[in-house]
């Protein structure tokens, strides 16, 4: 039997953030604070710049960065168009 309803996705975060937190910020990391607003159009633009770098569905993006607010917004950008991202650890070292 066809489920007629919309699966679950990450990405939904954002159109609620727009509804609820336009204006009040939901990341701070160090300096850096910003509104719901500010993180979704970030996501948007990021997402949009993996689609002009031909970025299609299934595919699988690395990622190296530390927990950060540029960190989600990476992490929500590849799943917004997608892709599905592979977290590299940074201290990993050849022969250790």
């Amino acid at each position: 039997m066809a489920k007629h309803h919309s699966l679950p996705h990450i990405c939904q975060c954002l159109s609620r953030l727009l509804t609820l937190r336009l204006h009040v910020p939901v990341t701070i990391a160090g300096h850096r604070k910003k509104t719901g607003r500010e993180l979704v159009e970030q996501v948007l633009a990021l997402a949009q710049g993996l689609l002009d770098l031909g970025v299609t569905s299934g595919d699988v993006i690395a990622i190296s960065a530390f927990n950060s607010d540029w960190y989600l917004e990476w992490l929500l950008a590849i799943a917004f168009v997608g892709g599905i991202a592979a977290p590299l650890n940074y201290r990993w070292v050849s022969g250790a």
